[in-house]
């Protein structure tokens, strides 16, 4: 089983979907919407900032600290200033980095 899964060729996530589809039975929907589960609850996690971490059963404790958005916002601004990036995508990036490192901060000053 594990020899034949290496025959297979993956080009994009389109591809991992059919793949374990035709591995498992299940229709790709299914793997689809199982598989977006956890990440949807990581992602609403981390926008509310009403809690210092959150726990998802099986998947363990996330949490954000003013440092981890403070060394982004520096990555951001110094990708913008090497030419990666353009100054929109940075303004964008470090925008929604601020809003983020604002609430952190209040949160520490209210104890």
């Amino acid at each position: 089983m594990k020899k034949d899964l290496l025959n297979y060729e993956v080009r994009d996530e389109e591809d991992i979907f059919r793949i374990a589809s035709e591995v498992t039975g299940l229709r790709e929907d299914v793997l689809k919407v199982n598989f977006s589960i956890p990440f949807k609850a990581i992602r609403a996690g981390i926008r509310d900032l009403t809690h210092d971490h959150f726990y998802l059963h099986g998947l363990g404790n996330f949490s954000t600290s003013l440092y981890a958005v403070n060394f982004h916002i520096r990555q951001w601004i110094s990708a913008y200033r090497r030419g990666k990036i353009t100054r929109e995508l940075c303004v964008n990036k470090v925008s929604a980095l601020w809003g983020i490192r604002s609430l952190l901060i209040a949160k520490q000053d209210n104890g």
